[in-house]
């Protein structure tokens, strides 16, 4: 893991949110679209995917529609912060930095209570406890290596088949097991095939969710996981809003561990220019995270909760 470069730049992060409490404090107030747009470019050239920095849109876009309707310039910060900072440190791979984010969002929720609170003020605490809540399982760091995994493949061709693979690639780099891919298909899910030490999910983004048949079929057939880790891996265009978030719940619900989620961009935003550019960058992430996961270790990104009820969308797709 590159751990040395991401966790300098984990700490320029968090130095500039630092320094952005003190301006919210202090009389010099910096309009937050002006402090995230500086704020934000370490995160972007951290990644050096399109995917990965596109992901800022999931709260960006909430973000900045709701703020109209905010008087609590904490609260307005929140989702901007606990997208960054908990996803730079779990890309840093350091149970110090993730326990450091961890605390810093924290306490920054309790900052927001201080000023006037809103409808939409709600959304943002609400939304970002819930992103804490959920990333606080992966400050256990690093567990047994996984040898035996399985890989659940919604879409049996194209991009989403392709990242799979990719996954599937990082984690025969690390594993000495078998890598078993199961094509999920909605009349016969081969569930009955899921025996592995590791279980990672792979599908394409329909209206902002899984669809109702596929998180069926993950809550009713899929074995208990008893421990077991799990990882989402995900491709969409341009916007998946919290497409993993009800997944994440129901692997939870299952008893499975989730390591952590990863994005893939596709569609409009793999035209051929872009595509040759980051197509490297991206498999490389993509890659990473495969061997990241099957070594033990919190791998691509936390779970990651807009301010957005886009998710529920999902569930009206079949």
């Amino acid at each position: 893991m590159k751990i040395c470069y991401q966790c300098r730049l984990f700490f320029r992060e968090l130095f500039i949110f630092i320094l952005t409490a003190y301006a919210v404090f202090s009389a010099f107030h910096i309009p937050w679209p002006a402090v995230f747009a500086v704020a934000a470019l370490p995160v972007f050239v951290s990644f050096g995917t399109l995917s990965c920095a596109l992901g800022g849109l999931r709260a960006l876009i909430p973000t900045a529609a709701l703020s109209f309707f905010s008087a609590n310039p904490f609260a307005v910060y929140l989702p901007l912060l606990t997208w960054a900072l908990p996803t730079l440190a779990v890309r840093s791979g350091r149970r110090w930095a993730q326990a450091v984010s961890a605390i810093f969002t924290a306490a920054w929720i309790c900052l927001s209570f201080l000023g006037e609170i809103s409808w939409a003020d709600t959304l943002f605490i609400i939304s970002s406890a819930l992103t804490l809540f959920f990333a606080l399982p992966l400050l256990k760091g690093k567990t047994e290596r996984l040898k035996n995994i399985d890989i659940i493949v919604k879409s049996v061709t194209g991009n989403t088949m392709r990242a799979a693979e990719k996954f599937a690639d990082g984690a025969l780099s690390v594993s000495e097991g078998k890598i078993n891919i199961i094509k999920w298909e909605e009349n016969k899910p081969e569930m009955e095939a899921v025996t592995g030490d590791g279980l990672a999910i792979a599908f394409p983004v329909h209206l902002f969710g899984t669809g109702r048949k596929f998180l069926a079929d993950m809550i009713k057939k899929l074995p208990a996981g008893n421990g077991k880790p799990a990882f989402i891996l995900y491709t969409a265009s341009l916007y998946p809003g919290a497409a993993a978030f009800v997944l994440w719940a129901a692997l939870s619900f299952k008893g499975y561990r989730v390591k952590g989620t990863l994005w893939e961009a596709t569609g409009p935003l793999k035209i051929k220019s872009l595509s040759e550019k980051t197509a490297e960058h991206e498999n490389g992430i993509i890659f990473e995270a495969g061997g990241d996961f099957a070594d033990g270790w919190p791998c691509g990104e936390p779970l990651i909760i807009p301010p957005s009820p886009l998710f529920i969308l999902g569930l009206l797709k079949k």
